[in-house]
């Protein structure tokens, strides 16, 4: 009977590990939607960046046409072009500097929820130790 008693202890704490289980489970998803969520603000944030910053290129070559025009220099060629041109590469620039950012910010998300799944695979491995632990015993009280 002693036997018996040992078991009892050893399949609640088995319980409790399934019930732990579940909760840890039941944690990851909630992370799996909380990164997901962050990745969605993270892109969102980039395409209204990238939006305000390709309207920011607009406004200033518009800008910078009109005062060359205002000096008399010629829309076409030469110095203007060069000037547009830069422009629109510091732009660029900057567009891949964002996107490229974005793209660093999201990978470490993914990542940390990466991580956070090997911590549960080892939770769930050392659940099925303790649960084999109960079964042995239970086993070696039988035999």
């Amino acid at each position: 009977m002693s036997g018996f008693s040992n078991i009892v202890p050893s399949a609640l704490s088995l319980a409790g590990d399934v019930s732990q289980s579940q909760s840890s489970e039941d944690a990851a998803q909630a992370r799996a939607q909380q990164v997901a969520l962050q990745n969605d603000l993270i892109e969102s944030d980039r395409q209204t960046q990238a939006a305000e910053r390709r309207d920011l290129l607009a406004r200033q070559q518009a800008s910078q046409r009109a005062q060359l025009a205002a000096w008399g220099v010629g829309g076409e060629g030469g110095s203007s072009d060069a000037l547009l041109s830069g422009l629109s590469q510091r732009s660029d620039s900057d567009l891949t500097s964002l996107n490229r950012s974005a793209a660093l910010r999201t990978a470490r998300n993914r990542a940390s929820l990466l991580d956070d799944d090997d911590s549960s695979s080892a939770s769930t491995l050392n659940l099925a130790k303790s649960g084999y632990k109960v079964f042995s015993s239970f086993y070696d009280w039988m035999g």
